[in-house]
């Protein structure tokens, strides 16, 4: 039997060769050591798929699973009236930009129980950590459509156009239900909060062709029965900014696959606590993570998963604060 996990779990990140990556701001921004000649785009912090799954990287339980932990200690983990068999509901990652991604649509759990059984739908939401002068994301219509009107500027090459585009700023968030066609444009530097799913309906790519000169491949059709034709919304999520101990909190929203604040400390604060699991992305800053049998550093992009069954901690703040999304279902 696996000891308890009763301590903050770091782990092993599993990098991620995109045709659009960014392998440098992982390098400069986040302090990974990357080959220099791959195109990375994603890293998949806490992930618990089939075949890809995570890692932990610190203390007593490193080089165990994700998977090896929640069967050996299901409500430990993740609370109570968790399963052995149960798979992590979340899938955490960071998103490196040096060029804009397709525009997509992710279907809902019901599409996905019926056409892809095993898996779940995708309602994702994204922290802007770093954008470039010209980044933008790609999100909702200008105008309410309809499936012929989509699939005609689809042919027509001018689906891009029907989309709202907005300029992005660090620090800010956005939000993507299933059914919201999106797009994600180069220079950009995003912490990725989304279902355990890898679900993506490609609309256009831009003709883009990989080192073969192959086009990647579009998923029109599955696209067209999942998108929300009304949905006319950016995204954006206004953030409800109020004091808390030791500094300030912004609740960028739930919704019933998790819940997001972004938490701002300067001094030193106790720790929530919760039934279930939390998730701690770091975004700015730096300080300790302090409980009874040690610490944890906390820099920019280091994360940590604080299981169910821990519960006494407390932050303390360098110099200059430290920044964080928490993270919990």
């Amino acid at each position: 039997m696996l000891p308890v996990p009763n301590y903050p779990l770091r782990f092993i990140p599993v990098y991620k060769e995109r045709i659009w990556g960014d392998s440098q701001k992982f390098h400069t921004s986040l302090g990974r050591g990357l080959p220099g000649d791959t195109c990375i785009g994603e890293s998949w912090e806490i992930t618990d798929r089939n075949g890809e799954g995570s890692r932990v990287a610190n203390g007593p339980l490193a080089g165990c699973s994700l998977r090896e932990l929640i069967a050996a200690h299901p409500e430990t983990m993740l609370g109570p009236g968790t399963r052995p068999d149960q798979r992590f509901p979340l899938l955490i990652k960071f998103i490196s930009t040096a060029d804009r991604l397709s525009l997509q649509v992710h279907p809902p759990d019901e599409y996905a129980q019926e056409h892809h059984p095993g898996d779940t739908g995708k309602t994702e939401m994204w922290y802007v950590m770093e954008a470039g002068p010209r980044a933008e994301l790609l999100i909702g219509f200008k105008s309410t459509q309809t499936p012929e009107s989509v699939r005609e500027a689809i042919d027509q090459k001018r689906f891009e156009n029907l989309l709202n585009h907005s300029h992005v700023q660090a620090g800010e968030a956005y939000f993507i239900p299933a059914g919201r066609v999106h797009g994600i444009g180069e220079g950009l530097l995003l912490a990725e909060i989304q279902q355990n799913s890898d679900l993506t309906f490609r609309v256009h790519d831009y003709d883009r062709q990989d080192s073969q000169g192959r086009k990647r491949e579009l998923h029109v059709e599955q696209a067209l029965r999942v998108m929300d034709f009304s949905d006319r919304s950016n995204g954006r999520v206004e953030p409800d900014q109020k004091p808390c101990p030791g500094g300030s909190v912004q609740n960028l929203g739930s919704n019933p696959y998790f819940a997001v604040e972004h938490l701002y400390l300067e001094k030193l604060t106790l720790g929530m606590v919760s039934s279930g699991f939390q998730i701690l992305i770091i975004t700015q800053g730096q300080g300790r993570l302090v409980y009874a049998q040690g610490e944890e550093k906390l820099e920019r992009g280091n994360v940590l998963l604080l299981p169910a069954g821990f519960s006494a901690w407390r932050v303390e703040p360098g110099d200059t604060g430290v920044g964080m999304l928490r993270v919990w279902v």
